[in-house]
């Protein structure tokens, strides 16, 4: 156990360190946006602004996404679970994780080979910047390997919760999710 307690203390301190370099590239975004108006209201638009924009962009919303599954934050549909017992939530989150989890390991191999490639052979944007493409693959399978691990948790979680080893631990909303006896 100590090892599992040892990983994931690893895995959320990467989610973490992730979230706060999305954070910071929100905030690079908004200096750009303002320098671009005010350089196209001065008459002279910047070509590179933009783009980096967009580029940062993209690392921005993939970097945060296992730090959001992580807190809890992702977007849920409780419909079905509000009316099941506890022990068949137990199963459906395990179940559901560990789907997460195969598709964010296809999606990382993907990210994988396209980084490879783009590394191998030098692509670049058709942009006048020519970037490197191996900048804009890399959040890709970064930020779905990092899922990945942490569907893996929340699925290791909810496969512990049906013993005690695992009593209190998961996501917000199954903890608060009790089952009533109606006589």
């Amino acid at each position: 156990m100590f090892f599992f307690r040892f990983l994931r203390k690893g895995i959320e301190s990467i989610n973490l360190a992730a979230a706060l370099v999305s954070g910071l590239a929100l905030l690079l975004i908004g200096g750009m946006v303002f320098c671009e108006v005010f350089l196209r209201a001065s008459g002279q638009p910047s070509e590179w602004l933009p783009e980096w924009s967009g580029y940062l962009f993209s690392w921005a919303m993939v970097g945060g996404a296992a730090y959001t599954l992580m807190r809890g934050r992702h977007v849920r549909v409780e419909l079905l679970q509000m009316h099941l017992p506890a022990a068949c939530n137990r199963v459906l989150d395990a179940c559901t994780s560990l789907a997460g989890m195969a598709f964010c390991v296809l999606v990382a191999i993907s990210g994988w080979q396209h980084f490879q490639d783009a590394l191998q052979t030098g692509e670049t944007t058709a942009t006048a910047l020519r970037v490197p493409l191996w900048i804009i693959e890399l959040p890709v399978f970064l930020s779905f390997a990092l899922l990945a691990m942490q569907f893996a948790l929340l699925a290791w979680d909810a496969m512990l919760r049906g013993g005690q080893a695992g009593r209190g631990q998961g996501t917000a909303p199954l903890e608060q999710n009790k089952e009533t006896v109606h006589v």
